[in-house]
């Protein structure tokens, strides 16, 4: 195992000042500090074309395995000030576990919204994954697509003002604590909630342009969802940075079936590069959760993708997860 962390004493000592302090009661004393964490583990499997358990499979599949194991330690400074440390547990590209930093920021508020300034999320990826409610499934289409990391280094600031909401971010744009030259990755997202329980939201990301064309992914996405209901559409376009342009399309569900089991379902269609039918590809997922007390759930699900090249054949992944929030 390889260990690659930022010193938690450096991010305590970088707070932010908050931009227009509020007095904190006589008897509260700072810092305060929390600590949490998740664990997602699971047991998978591939089945061949006509359902029988797949032989000698790799990469993962017929065994156990964890998708993420996150610890994260919160300090709040201040009435308007706070500091976020996350670990990231996660397979690396050789077999082996790397630990690394996934988050390190500090945030400073105040009537207007926040400030976050360091290793911060991606303001998409946080999003879709609250949304959505299953990160214990898999990654959302965004991450499974590389279209963005889920934190990098950057500034961001966002509010909410009556039924808007609003994000914005800018970060180095190469992945996580990386900056291979002076270009830029710019991030907004505004979400317009016009009734109860419905959300329009658009989303934009750049990076400005140097000696190659710079990528960008363009996000609309509209969300219902109510306590044991939840319904969603997002429709995206991507271009990378040799300037193919691709789209996605993704429905997802969650219904509640009975006290404490849910229902899931998740449709997505990818097309890499629109110049090229032949690499197309349709996923769909169905399961069911149980979640027998608060921040745990249990999912089981299964996973099929289709690909349009006539070659690949069907991938199809049953699989047993766990999640559990600390």
């Amino acid at each position: 195992m390889t260990i690659r962390c930022l010193p938690l004493v450096f991010l305590l000592a970088t707070a932010l000042p908050a931009p227009a302090a509020t007095p904190a009661p006589v008897n509260e004393n700072f810092p305060q500090i929390k600590f949490g964490g998740d664990l997602l583990i699971q047991y998978g499997w591939q089945t061949t074309d006509d359902g029988r358990l797949k032989k000698g499979s790799k990469g993962g599949y017929n065994a156990f395995d964890f998708s993420r194991s996150y610890l994260t330690a919160t300090s709040r400074l201040s009435p308007n000030t706070s500091a976020r440390f996350t670990s990231d547990l996660l397979r690396g590209a050789t077999g082996d576990t790397d630990m690394i930093v996934r988050f390190a920021y500090t945030e400073s508020e105040n009537e207007f919204g926040k400030l976050r300034l360091g290793l911060i999320p991606a303001l998409w990826t946080s999003y879709e994954s609250a949304l959505w409610g299953y990160r214990v499934q898999g990654e959302p289409l965004s991450t499974r697509e590389k279209w963005f990391s889920l934190s990098d280094l950057g500034a961001s600031y966002g509010g909410k003002r009556g039924s808007l909401s609003y994000d914005l971010g800018v970060y180095n744009g190469e992945g996580r604590l990386q900056e291979a030259d002076e270009r830029k990755q710019y991030q907004g997202k505004l979400t317009f909630s016009p009734l109860e329980n419905v959300d329009l939201t658009a989303f934009y990301s750049g990076v400005n342009p140097g000696p190659q064309p710079g990528k960008r992914t363009l996000i609309g996405l509209m969300a219902y969802k109510r306590p044991g209901l939840t319904l969603a559409a997002q429709q995206a376009w991507t271009r990378d940075n040799a300037f193919v342009e691709g789209n996605a399309t993704s429905l997802f569900a969650t219904k509640g079936l009975a006290p404490q089991w849910e229902g899931i379902a998740r449709w997505m269609h990818v097309k890499p590069n629109l110049a090229n039918s032949l690499n197309e590809r349709n996923t769909y997922i169905a399961g069911i959760s149980f979640k027998p007390t608060k921040g745990y759930t249990i999912l089981l699900d299964d996973e099929n993708t289709f690909f349009a090249d006539g070659r690949t054949p069907p991938q199809n992944v049953l699989a047993l997860h766990t999640g559990y929030a600390f």
